[in-house]
């Protein structure tokens, strides 16, 4: 199935078609992945109302190494925190990342269900570009979305992490839950795929940084 019919089928919208040429994962860093991934992530940005649910709080966050989203065990850790704290089924989840600002309800869909874009294998000026769009994504969807909707939104990102510097000068957002990596013990940073990979964003498993976005949660609900 193609990417247009997919995302028609599932939301009723219009998505620009991937290259016929396209891998079966999109990987890479640059300004070239962010291109690929604009047109997509501008259309969700047009028809972001669209993934609207009765929830008034919306959690943004980050995306995984493993897709979907919600089968890594960071974000397997995260929502079984929130299910503890009573509060993954009154919260929306967003996803900020390279291929854009997505649904937890695109998660399974094409191509957001098979990309990666690490940055360890970025260069500075990567790194500068991909702070340019995130902040570009997230500033939109703010305007576009959660003021419209009256969302209280909260973020939950590493405080040293690229996307935490891109985001934390944008207004409009209710409250930050920040991870503090140098404050925490977090021995999810010893987690690797076969000695390969170490994810920095483990930290955010850390239980004090956890019981800091639950309680950060619970205020927003009760705000």
């Amino acid at each position: 199935m193609s990417v247009n019919q997919d995302l028609e089928g599932l939301v009723g919208i219009s998505m620009p078609f991937a290259p016929e040429d396209s891998p079966a994962c999109i990987t890479g860093v640059g300004k070239e992945t962010l291109d690929w991934f604009r047109p997509f992530a501008n259309t969700i940005l047009s028809h972001a109302q669209d993934f609207t649910t009765d929830r008034e709080v919306v959690l943004v966050t980050v995306c995984s190494y493993a897709k979907p989203y919600s089968h890594s065990f960071i974000h397997y850790g995260i929502d079984r925190a929130l299910h503890e704290a009573g509060v993954l089924n009154k919260v929306e989840k967003w996803h900020l990342s390279s291929a854009g600002i997505i649904p937890a309800c695109l998660e399974e869909v094409v191509p957001f269900c098979c990309y990666n874009w690490d940055n360890a294998e970025a260069s500075t000026e990567d790194l500068v570009a991909l702070r340019e769009a995130l902040r570009d994504y997230f500033t939109r969807w703010l305007s576009l979305y959660a003021s419209p909707l009256k969302k209280r939104v909260v973020t939950y990102f590493r405080e040293d992490s690229n996307t935490q510097k891109a985001i934390e000068s944008c207004p409009g957002v209710w409250v930050r839950a920040t991870a503090a990596p140098h404050r925490v013990v977090n021995p999810y940073r010893l987690i690797t795929l076969d000695g390969r990979y170490m994810d920095p964003d483990c930290i955010l498993l850390g239980s004090g940084n956890l019981s800091l976005l639950t309680r950060t949660i619970e205020e927003a609900l009760d705000a």
